[in-house]
């Protein structure tokens, strides 16, 4: 069983029954809070989860909120299943050429996780991935986790191997297919599932033709959105950010700029069903910020909208502590 905050801005500090828990600093990454091993549960009776969250300092150019701020869920959680965003299909390699022309496979990541007293992912367990089409299978494929893992984690891999080739994904129209990911244990029994929208496009840059989706060329057009809205302040509802995405494709935009940090995720989900392109931006840059990239593509990497990965803007893009000068 676990916490997963979506968004807490920005210093978060989780207590449970007055214990220190974790701390969580970036105000636009999700971030999750095991409970079940925590020696302050009080099994069958009553918890307190608290939150203190200092929003006093930090950049802040802008409105930036504060507390929590985007959606929390509390899982239930078999003791194997996947890790947060643990789940990862790849949206390009479909469509790159070779000399037999366009590979027709789709490669499937995943990441597991054991809570159970062995604290390691058993012999046995295995991960099957099937690509839908609507409510028809296009194909899967399975993979075991190593046996030899003796941590609490493992990552398993395999490839879809299609009869045909995928409707690509684009700013006229926005192909999307599902992936069933599910562990199933020694026994076949089903640990856990995640159903996860995925698109399948080729992108490029290069000297000549500059950007190119599907092998068009295309230029963007668009705006930088701020994580706010006039009277909602930070906490904008999906409904909203519906409402600035018609807009926006109504104007003639097809690409988004996350300006500057990463967004909730309903609203990749609504960029993706739009056909509109996404800049993704990292709020800070500099090796203590590292972590917040790796966390937000890890979080975001399955949309197929996302063409552009930012790792700052403006003023925090020379915050590098490695700056040795201007």
């Amino acid at each position: 069983m676990q916490l997963e905050f979506e968004g807490v801005f920005h210093n978060a500090q989780v207590f449970v029954n007055g214990g220190f828990v974790l701390e969580h600093t970036c105000g636009y990454t999700g971030f999750s809070v095991r409970l079940d091993n925590l020696t302050a549960i009080h099994w069958g009776g009553e918890n307190v989860v608290s939150i203190r969250t200092d929003a006093s300092y930090g950049s802040g150019h802008w409105f930036e909120g504060g507390g929590i701020y985007r959606p929390t869920w509390l899982v239930k959680l078999n003791p194997t299943h996947f890790v947060m965003n643990g789940v990862f299909v790849e949206s390009e390699p479909s469509w790159r050429s070779s000399a037999t022309g366009p590979t027709k496979s789709v490669s499937c990541h995943a990441e597991l996780e054991d809570h159970s007293i062995a604290a390691a992912v058993a012999t046995g367990t295995g991960v099957t991935f099937r690509l839908m089409d609507g409510a028809t299978a296009l194909g899967s494929c399975k993979s075991l986790a190593d046996s030899e893992t003796a941590t609490p984690t493992t990552k398993v891999s395999c490839t879809i191997q299609l009869s045909a080739a995928l409707r690509q994904w684009n700013v006229k129209k926005a192909e999307l297919y599902t992936v069933v990911a599910r562990v199933t244990t020694a026994d076949g029994s089903v640990a856990d599932q995640l159903n996860i929208t995925v698109g399948f496009r080729d992108t490029q840059w290069t000297g000549s033709q500059g950007f190119t989706l599907n092998g068009e060329h295309l230029k963007f057009r668009g705006f930088s959105h701020h994580n706010s809205f006039g009277g909602l302040g930070v906490a904008v509802a999906p409904r909203v950010n519906l409402f600035k995405v018609q807009a926006s494709r109504a104007l003639g935009s097809n690409v988004w700029r996350m300006s500057h940090n990463p967004y909730t995720d309903s609203l990749y989900d609504l960029l993706d069903r739009t056909g509109t392109m996404v800049w993704d931006e990292n709020r800070d840059y500099g090796p203590e910020y590292a972590s917040e990239m790796h966390d937000m593509v890890k979080s975001h990497r399955n949309h197929p909208s996302i063409v552009v990965w930012s790792f700052c803007n403006e003023f925090e893009c020379i915050q590098s502590t490695n700056r040795t000068g201007d």
